[in-house]
Parts: structure tokens; C-alpha cells; sequence
């Protein structure tokens, strides 16, 4: 009886397993492609948690005040430096269009910088900026501050 239950958790286990695998490509697919758009409404909402309409909202809504894209290749989420701007880290897994926060959730960096924190080994601190949360080791500006301030300072 026992050897029954445990070979139906194996398999739950493994079936579980093959449907992340399974949407983790179709993540991987959606991001390689050149319009999200073309996507089923089934799959668009479930990857953007919004509907097509305003998706296209939000998109020309913000589209006049995206930035121009850098001329060095690397966007600004995909580097870390140190404090002579010497390049530690890059991670060129995600195209530029992924958000920053989303790129350190899913990095090394982010476990480590965790780890160093909670078993208190020195004091490490990554300067981001608006883009990323607020975290123990992640130091970013204050917005919309007053004139003369200590946030503004």
C-alpha cells in the first residue's frame, strides 16, 4: 500500500515537473517572438495578466516617453560593478524589454546578496534605480522629493 502511494506522488511529482517545463518554453517562445500579440487570448492572459485591449493601452500610453535604447549593447539591468565601475556581473539571459526586477528575482545575484545579508558576512549594499524594489541590500533613489530634504541629499 505504501509503495503505491509513494509511486502516485512520483508521478504527480514528475507531471508537475513536465508542466513547468512545458510553460517555461512557452515563456521562452513568447519572448523570442517579435509580436506578443499574435498569442491566443488564452495564452496572452495568462502571461501578462491583462487583456490584449489594454495591453495596447498601456503601450501607447508610454510609448512617447520610453527612453532611446544605449549605445553600448548592454542594458543597464544586465551589469553590476564595483566601486571603480569594473564590471562583476553581466546577465544577457532576457532581451532588454524584460523589467529589471524581473532579471535580479530570477539571478545568483539576488540569492547571494540574501545569503550575505541573513548570515551577516560584511556589508554588501547594489546601488539600482527606480526600477528595482527596496531591500535590505538594494539601496535606490527617493522620488519626487522635497527641496532641501534629507531624501533629496
Amino acid at each position: 500500500m505504501a509503495l503505491i502511494g509513494l509511486g502516485a506522488i512520483l508521478h504527480n511529482r514528475v507531471n508537475e515537473r513536465q508542466r513547468n517545463e512545458e510553460f517555461n518554453l512557452k515563456r521562452k517562445q513568447l519572448r523570442d517572438a517579435s509580436n506578443p500579440f499574435q498569442l491566443t487570448d488564452f495564452e496572452f492572459i495568462r502571461l501578462f495578466r491583462a487583456d490584449r485591449e489594454t495591453a495596447r493601452y498601456l503601450v501607447n500610453r508610454i510609448q512617447g516617453q520610453l527612453l532611446p535604447s544605449r549605445s553600448d549593447g548592454l542594458t543597464p539591468q544586465m551589469k553590476i560593478c564595483d566601486e571603480r565601475l569594473r564590471i562583476l556581473n553581466v546577465n544577457a539571459n532576457f532581451p532588454g524589454s524584460v523589467h529589471v526586477q524581473f532579471i535580479f528575482n530570477a539571478s545568483k545575484v539576488k540569492q547571494e546578496m540574501r545569503r550575505l545579508h541573513r548570515d551577516r558576512i560584511g556589508k554588501y549594499f547594489l546601488l539600482g534605480d527606480s526600477g528595482y524594489a527596496l531591500d535590505k541590500y538594494m539601496l535606490i533613489p527617493v522620488l519626487n522629493t522635497l527641496l532641501d530634504t534629507a531624501e533629496e541629499r
